[in-house]
């Protein structure tokens, strides 16, 4: 199951597999960097139906930028929070896109 929150995380839970074999990683930012962004260009505080994003273009050098994080490389089971996906890195990726701010959104939502 994957919850994508504040940063997205995944549970396996294997068919007929007791808590042994229950695998829990987080996956990478989430809704933390989205609302980030929103909050910094438009002044509000999340994308409602995703009406912005869908506005976007895909940047696809930033986007493969992002995959390149350190966090991106290493392996389950790992953990992330604030002090990967906060302030520092909402400024890195506002600075990598470049663009004007309705095209940003969608190199957030393609992971």
């Amino acid at each position: 199951m994957q919850n994508i929150g504040g940063i997205g995380n995944l549970t396996a839970i294997p068919a007929g597999g007791g808590a042994a074999q229950v695998r829990a990683f987080d996956t990478g930012p989430g809704n933390m960097v989205i609302d980030a962004v929103c909050e910094k260009l438009f002044g509000k505080p999340f994308d409602d139906k995703g009406k912005l994003a869908a506005k976007g273009a895909e940047l696809r050098t930033v986007l493969e930028e992002q995959m390149k994080h350190p966090f991106f490389q290493r392996k389950g089971p790992r953990t992330a929070g604030r002090e990967e996906f906060g302030r520092e890195y909402v400024r890195e990726f506002l600075r990598r896109c470049g663009r004007p701010k309705s095209t940003i959104f969608l190199p957030l939502r393609r992971r």
